[in-house]
């Protein structure tokens, strides 16, 4: 065995990679120049299984330009720090995919930046695309969501390639994307009513409360819209429910889940949740979910997430909702509830205060107007 530790041979460091819960991967890599090359093969080899428990991104921290991050299964705080922000003070997050956050800044300007790495991809100017050229927060409400259909950075050796949807519109929502080697967006579908979309199995999903489910490919130069599902009554149902308050769509271990919040006659703290699959059995029926088993989710506006608890290594739990709870601006603004979907109520009181003090009034964080919410995200470290 080497006598320096900078001498071990590769593959001992892939055994010992292999063993460290992703934030451990990140200070392996930043020891030095050779284990940084070991970590990089390690990531882009068939070796590499990431832990995909997704951290929570906290607003920036108020007298610097670092992210701070803060684990469930660790009960920390994490601080990176480096000045991928720093030109970003007038922004705001649009979407979130495979660990890269969608970024809108000032008029028509869009990035895709890596919050771990701090890689910044300058995409194309939306100045074709139909929105408001005098009102910078008009832009905020345009944009509904924007997403990642696949990753922008899967190794040394593959080409960076990557698609970027967006929904955006005032008073009817449209669709828009560009590729990595685009100069501009191009628009696609209908006008309409559009409030969600995943990629799943390959495909895109997009969703509204009023027309069809609309299925897109995007393995030809210009997407194509392949099949419609309708809304079941099983969907209807939840969509119609008098205390629905935000819908979240997931893909679970090859499923793709509908889930929907609602908030109780209660307290304004106090959720439920429902849950349809889409069962693919030619018939593209919605059937309701009763139990999670053993998996947890993460629900956030602009991600939502599903883990296995049999491979998360400790602190989540099976069968729980870990969602961001949006309050009162004037009362600390977020914090994170926690929802037993087997037995169908929010977890002890204890647990959610504990939550609650992640993002209260005395943290060293703040939201800056317009501000960006807490959302999760499973980090990237390319």
């Amino acid at each position: 065995m080497a006598a320096n530790w900078l001498e071990l041979q590769t593959e001992i460091l892939f055994l010992i990679l292999k063993r460290l819960t992703f934030l451990d991967i990140i200070r392996f890599k930043s020891v030095c120049y050779m284990w940084n090359k070991a970590t990089r093969s390690y990531i882009s080899s068939p070796f590499y299984s990431p832990i995909l428990t997704p951290l929570l991104m906290l607003p920036n921290d108020v007298e610097s330009n670092a992210r701070n991050f803060f684990s469930v299964t660790e009960n920390k705080y994490y601080k990176i720090n480096h000045n991928v922000f720093e030109e970003f003070s007038n922004a705001w997050c649009i979407g979130s995919s495979h660990g890269w956050l969608i970024i809108f800044h000032e008029r028509e300007n869009s990035y895709l930046v890596n919050p771990i790495s701090g890689v910044k991809i300058h995409l194309p100017l939306m100045n074709n695309l139909n929105m408001p050229r005098d009102d910078l927060r008009g832009y905020k409400y345009c944009i509904s969501k924007a997403i990642l259909l696949s990753n922008p950075c899967l190794g040394e050796s593959e080409k960076l390639s990557f698609c970027v949807v967006v929904i955006y519109g005032q008073s009817s929502k449209t669709l828009a994307f560009c590729r990595s080697e685009d100069s501009t967006w191009t628009q696609f579908g209908d006008e309409g009513v559009y409030q969600d979309m995943i990629c799943h199995n390959g495909l895109l999903y997009v969703f509204s409360f009023t027309n069809p489910v609309e299925i897109w490919d995007f393995h030809s130069d210009f997407p194509k819209k392949v099949m419609e599902l309708e809304i079941s009554s099983a969907l209807n149902a939840l969509v119609e429910h008098p205390n629905y308050m935000e819908s979240y769509l997931v893909e679970s271990m090859g499923e793709l889940l509908y889930v929907v919040e609602m908030q109780t006659n209660e307290e304004e703290t106090i959720r439920e949740f429902a849950i349809c699959k889409l069962l693919d059995d030619g018939e593209e029926r919605w059937e309701p979910v009763e139990t999670l088993s053993d998996r947890a989710l993460f629900l956030g506006k602009y991600e939502s997430i599903s883990v296995s608890t049999q491979n998360c290594l400790e602190g989540v739990g099976e069968n729980l909702i870990y969602f961001t709870l949006r309050k009162d601006y004037s009362i600390g603004g977020h914090s994170i509830g926690v929802y037993n979907f087997k037995e169908k109520e929010m977890v002890n009181k204890q647990v959610y205060d504990h939550y609650c003090m992640i993002v209260d009034d005395d943290s060293p964080f703040v939201m800056y107007d317009p501000p960006w919410p807490l959302f999760w995200i499973v980090p990237n470290p390319w």
